[in-house]
């Protein structure tokens, strides 16, 4: 069994001595420059075990390494933390593979918080900017209401490829609120809307001139039907592809959902 032998926590110094159970001898030393931890029985000679002069990161670690005891067997006279929780550590260890083993699995675990930490934010950040891509996609859609036999595509906000991972990832963000799912479903198809600027302006020039047809020449009539025929066949185009947007949407979404759903258990 690991056991201390002999310790000093005051302002003349901040170290513990605990000899292992195989019978090696650990010095655990601190200063204000970090940690220094070696085999050794004063502290002078030796090999290192683990070093760390990064006050932040140390700091880290120790509450990480705290969270992850239970029982402190430490003496009443270690006050310092940090000096606490690595002497624990030490006790808790047979070995000096054992004590780096413990030492390397918490370091891990912290970088693997701080990545996902990190992680979180960027999502955050690119949920942030959907959302401001779906709002002013929003708002175009109701500027563009009146509009029929579809709508220039240069009055898109951002391009469609943007604006459908948006809706998608909004979706997937609400997809407990129905409601919203499908204001997405429904702002998703309504991209089909959205053709090539010459095509929706000669479209609204053709209604324009049917509108006021009279007066027109024999020659001109038959013009306008042939184009209308033309608008007519844009539109069941139109009507083609708000069918296949919503089969994009709903079977993108699946696969969204799917992949988020094993993500998070190869994080348990």
């Amino acid at each position: 069994m690991s056991k201390i032998v002999r310790y000093l926590d005051n302002s003349y110094g901040c170290w513990s001595r605990v000899d292992l159970s195989d019978g090696t001898p650990l010095f655990i030393s601190l200063a204000q420059t970090g940690i220094l931890i070696k085999k050794s029985r004063l502290g002078i000679l030796g090999p290192k075990l683990f070093k760390e002069e990064i006050v932040e990161r140390l700091a880290r670690m120790c509450q990480t390494i705290d969270s992850n005891i239970t029982n402190y067997s430490t003496p009443e006279g270690i006050k310092n933390p940090v000096l606490k929780v690595f002497t624990q550590v030490a006790l808790d260890s047979s070995s000096p593979a054992e004590f780096i083993n413990r030492l390397n699995l918490l370091s891990n675990k912290i970088q693997k918080q701080n990545s996902n930490s990190a992680s979180n934010v960027s999502n955050e950040n690119k949920l942030t900017n959907f959302y401001k891509i779906v709002e002013e996609y929003g708002k175009v859609i109701e500027e563009t209401s009146q509009m029929v036999g579809g709508v220039p595509i240069s009055k898109l906000p951002y391009g469609i490829l943007d604006i459908q991972e948006a809706l998608l990832e909004v979706a997937y963000a609400n997809r407990e609120k129905n409601d919203i799912v499908d204001r997405c479903r429904t702002g998703f198809m309504m991209l089909a809307d959205f053709i090539e600027d010459s095509i929706a302006i000669k479209n609204d020039k053709i209604r324009e001139i049917w509108q006021n047809a009279q007066g027109l020449s024999e020659a001109d009539i038959r013009h306008v039907f042939t184009e209308m025929d033309m608008d007519l066949q844009m539109q069941e185009e139109i009507k083609q592809n708000k069918e296949k947007f919503l089969y994009v949407f709903d079977e993108a979404l699946k696969k969204i959902i799917k992949h988020h759903d094993i993500n998070s258990k190869k994080e348990e």
